[in-house]
């Protein structure tokens, strides 16, 4: 269980501190010898996405079906597909709660669509949505970050 720690420890920090190589290569070491672990294709994806290399972040994400996709076509510059996966997630929220709202909000704020964005980061506050943690560091919010709705949630979750 102390192995597994470690593991999913080094790479969350790797990659919350920035370091995206060291990120990709911690997970490239831990997918030599366990190809199917999820946490470790996750930060791969992530760190190549945070690197701008969205076809090989795509190409993972496919892979673990990955609900973050529509923020990378969204940044890919592919409009529809991202809004086609948002509807996507949007209908598979109705069945399951792994589907986040800070996701689709997300998604939304990469597609300059702040309105929407907003409406989605309000039902994630309502419904308490994990993601939220990430709202002081995800680049993502980068683009609302001054905006006074934002500053509101951030107080609103005691993140300021």
């Amino acid at each position: 269980m102390l192995f597994l720690f470690r593991k999913n420890s080094g790479l969350f920090w790797d990659f919350v501190l920035g370091e995206y190589d060291k990120a990709i290569q911690h997970s490239l070491n831990i997918l030599e010898t366990d190809a199917n672990y999820r946490p470790a294709l996750n930060y791969l994806g992530r760190g190549y996405e945070a690197k701008g290399m969205y076809e090989e972040a795509l190409s993972i994400y496919q892979k673990i079906d990955y609900t973050e996709m529509g923020i990378v076509l969204a940044k890919m510059g592919k409009k529809t597909e991202a809004m086609n996966f948002i509807a996507d997630l949007i209908e598979r929220s109705k069945q399951s709660k792994a589907f986040k709202n800070a996701t689709i909000a997300k998604t939304y704020f990469v597609l300059g669509d702040e309105e929407k964005g907003f409406l989605w980061l309000e039902k994630a506050v309502e419904e308490h949505d994990c993601r939220l943690r990430e709202l002081k560091i995800a680049p993502e919010y980068d683009s609302v970050r001054s905006d006074p709705r934002f500053k509101t949630i951030l107080k609103k979750i005691n993140l300021e």
